[in-house]
């Protein structure tokens, strides 16, 4: 609970009981209002899911701000670039994984849930295989328990021998540089650090129509956005890609220069001190002293987290 003289602030991050339903759907939805209305000043990490959490009466709309062009830290683009180092390790790990030199690579870094749409992606990876039969899918993370996928799921990704799922890495970055195209079917995001990475590295997106989704990839200019739950749409769009690898150069180009104009983690931390300040302003409160463009303070890397 707030106290008298003191701010309170929440960075939402996603509205967690979009896509469920029933009893649970209620619940998580009374939770994230509740947590909003103990709040000053709630910042959200996109601006549809702003709109999200106003229509679901989460928040108020006078009291969410996005902070910038959004994300909850932007990304450092030098850490994911294709530097000579990078594309070595990537090379090493074609190697280490198997994948043969010429063959394409359709990748998901993240979470294995349903919410992640990993169930769109192998529908979709059985689509792609009638055209692309050397395609591998390659996965880079591991199965969560909350919001698990169903055992057949499990399954499928574990013996096909064209799927490559390399558990939980602490360096995801020399991985993008294996990947032709980045797939992202989540159903619901808030916004996805992994696009930012993806676009740092140089690589096209194919993502759902989803909250957040449409916040991080610019349809057409640096990545391709399809309907959620749409298998066939997804197979398409990255079939697309695979044939014309000029224009996924292209968009891939397009996505890193996106990055580095809109995303470098300092905008945030610039934005969010001025936020800060205001607030403690109109309280008569004393602002913090400005170091953000001082301080040697080195964006957080973002790994893909643990079960």
């Amino acid at each position: 609970m707030a106290q008298p003289g003191s701010l309170q602030s929440l960075c939402f991050a996603r509205v967690r009981g979009e896509t469920s339903q029933g009893a649970r759907r209620f619940f998580l939805l009374f939770f994230e209002h509740l947590a909003c209305r103990l709040a000053h000043r709630v910042i959200c990490v996109s601006e549809s899911l702003r709109q999200k959490a106003i229509s679901c009466g989460v928040v108020a709309p006078d009291c969410a701000v996005v902070l910038g062009g959004g994300s909850s830290n932007g990304v450092d683009v030098s850490w994911f670039a294709p530097t000579p180092e990078r594309l070595g390790q990537a090379s090493a790990l074609r190697t280490s994984l198997g994948i043969p030199r010429d063959a394409a690579v359709a990748a998901f870094v993240g979470r294995f849930t349903r919410d992640k749409g990993i169930q769109d992606l192998l529908q979709a990876f059985s689509f792609l295989r009638e055209s692309f039969p050397g395609l591998r899918l390659l996965l880079v993370g591991e199965f969560e328990k909350g919001d698990a996928v169903s055992a057949a799921i499990r399954n499928q990704v574990l013996a096909d021998p064209q799927i490559i799922c390399t558990g939980f890495v602490h360096d995801s970055a020399p991985y993008h540089h294996l990947m032709d195209v980045l797939a992202l079917p989540s159903h619901r995001e808030g916004f996805p650090n992994v696009v930012l990475e993806a676009h740092a590295a140089g690589k096209p997106i194919v993502g759902a129509h989803a909250t957040g989704t449409i916040d991080a990839v610019s349809d057409g200019i640096d990545g391709i956005l399809v309907p959620v739950a749409d298998a066939q749409a997804l197979a398409k769009a990255i079939a697309g890609l695979l044939r014309h690898p000029q224009l996924a150069r292209e968009m891939g180009h397009a996505g890193r220069e996106r990055v580095e104009r809109e995303f470098h983690p300092r905008r945030i931390w610039i934005a969010l001190l001025e936020e800060y300040s205001r607030l403690l302003h109109e309280r008569g409160l004393p602002a913090p002293k400005k170091t953000v463009g001082t301080q040697s303070i080195l964006p957080s890397r973002t790994t893909v987290p643990a079960s």
